[in-house]
């Protein structure tokens, strides 16, 4: 341990230094302002400082400028010279910046005081096994709620401006890069049509189940206004699993790098992981189900091939 004495003159020592170190750094200020060495700041020089913080922090509107500057040349004490001196600018400057310290906190506790605000305006807008009403700009929010809760997310789209009309949900998916697949368009063209047979039909489906799995889109069922018979029909165990809309907590453990997808029944039947090139389910891949049928409509028509207890009700609206 130091004698007492040696501490003492230590701590006189550091104390020394640091006066030195702000009378570096306040000598440097003034220096470079005190335009010819008058040993003084006039109003201008003084004014200089003010503007070169508030570009720093931007805490004075244009019209306040002129009325802060007045203030601050009188705080600051010029003699009668009119001239600002080195003491009674550091004076004057420490108290400018723990003035601006203090801006810059209430705007952090405001900053916090929003996130915390919008937080719980999400938690709410997310919370209970009920409808949830989501405009579309808040989509991905709500699509990740769901698929936490392990459910499958089934959007009733009231985007579209009149019935039959393109919706804002469908231009959205359209340009997103996820894989859609349109179930009203494959009844079409298997049942009335004809020009698509069921096994071309699910195998097309199957090749963008696929890809979404490798690559981590979203696969997007779209029924429009209709009821496609998904259960009793177009799912398949080797193609396009019912379970992939009825079972979020099975779907979900394939996904990701350290997931033992191989050894899962499903996925052995489905993926062939030499013919479909896939080393792993990426952590992003999932399922959306979108219907175009009305709030009052839609669970009756679509209850009898589409699992509604297994997923989450959300209306997506747009804002004007």
């Amino acid at each position: 341990m130091q004698p007492l004495c040696c501490r003492a003159l230590h701590e006189q020592s550091l104390l020394k230094h640091s006066h030195a170190l702000a009378d570096e750094k306040y000598d440097s200020i003034f220096g470079a302002l005190d335009k010819g060495a008058k040993g003084g700041l006039k109003k201008g020089e003084l004014a200089q400082v003010i503007r070169d913080r508030n570009d720093e922090y931007a805490f004075l509107q244009d019209s306040e400028f002129g009325p802060f500057v007045k203030q601050a040349w009188a705080d600051a004490q010029p003699d009668e010279e009119g001239l600002v001196r080195l003491d009674q600018f550091v004076a004057w400057y420490d108290t400018l910046i723990a003035h601006l310290d203090s801006i810059k906190q209430k705007e952090e506790q405001a900053e916090a005081a929003k996130k915390e605000e919008a937080a719980a305006a999400k938690a709410s807008m997310f919370s209970g096994d009920g409808m949830w009403d989501v405009p579309l700009q808040k989509l991905q929010d709500a699509l990740l709620a769901a698929w936490e809760k392990k459910k499958t997310p089934l959007l009733i789209d009231t985007t579209f401006d009149e019935p039959g009309s393109t919706s804002a949900l469908e231009t959205f998916y359209s340009y997103s890069g996820h894989q859609l697949l349109e179930l009203k368009k494959m009844v079409v063209e298997v049942n009335m049509k004809k020009t698509v047979t069921l096994d071309q039909a699910m195998e097309e489906a199957r090749s963008k189940l696929i890809l979404s799995m490798k690559r981590g889109y979203n696969l997007v069922l779209l029924l429009a206004n209709s009821a496609p018979p998904l259960k009793s029909k177009f799912s398949s165990p080797t193609h396009l699993p019912y379970m992939l809309v009825e079972d979020q907590t099975t779907l979900q453990s394939v996904l990701g790098v350290e997931s033992n997808w191989r050894e899962i029944d499903w996925t052995k039947t489905l993926i062939d992981p030499v013919k479909d090139e896939i080393q792993y389910v990426h952590k992003d891949f999932n399922v959306v189900v979108v219907t175009k049928f009305g709030l009052d409509d839609y669970k009756e028509f679509l209850k009898e091939e589409i699992p509604l207890d297994s997923m989450q009700h959300i209306k997506v609206y747009k804002t004007s």
